[in-house]
């Protein structure tokens, strides 16, 4: 076995975390000093995301915003919310990430959730959702607006 495989089997999951960590700040947001991160991530990533969050502020970031989602929180509107709630999406929410970016934010979503959590969801409920977070962000927000 060679040495670099051994190495990596003998970090503790804390180690690998903070590994991963200093990756995602180092060569996949490389923050400049002063510069604002904005993260989404699940529930189940929070030991990440607390250590991204450190590594930012490590590397001068002046501020780290994190929005996390709930699965489960999400089943609950396609159970319970009326039919009519699902033809639009929290417009302050996304007027406010735009803001960010437009400023300069940098930006980082860690996903992995679920792949099947809507699955079993009425469509009529789910497509409209998608389609309206969508167009919901303001331009320049790194999705693309066409239809």
């Amino acid at each position: 076995m060679r040495e670099s495989a051994v190495l990596e089997e003998q970090r503790t999951h804390e180690e690998k975390l903070d590994l991963l960590a200093a990756v995602a700040e180092r060569v996949g947001l490389g923050l400049r000093a002063g510069q604002e991160l904005l993260m989404t991530a699940s529930l189940d990533a929070v030991p990440l995301a607390r250590r991204i969050t450190e590594h930012a502020y490590r590397a001068g970031a002046s501020l780290v915003t994190t929005l996390y989602t709930d699965d489960e929180t999400a089943l609950m509107r396609y159970r319970f919310a009326a039919d009519g709630s699902f033809d639009h999406a929290a417009k302050w929410l996304y007027d406010g990430m735009g803001a960010a970016f437009k400023s300069g934010s940098a930006r980082l979503a860690i996903t992995g959730g679920n792949p099947a959590l809507l699955s079993n969801e009425d469509p009529a409920k789910v497509g409209p959702r998608q389609s309206c977070r969508v167009a919901s962000l303001p331009a320049g927000a790194g999705v693309d607006h066409a239809p």
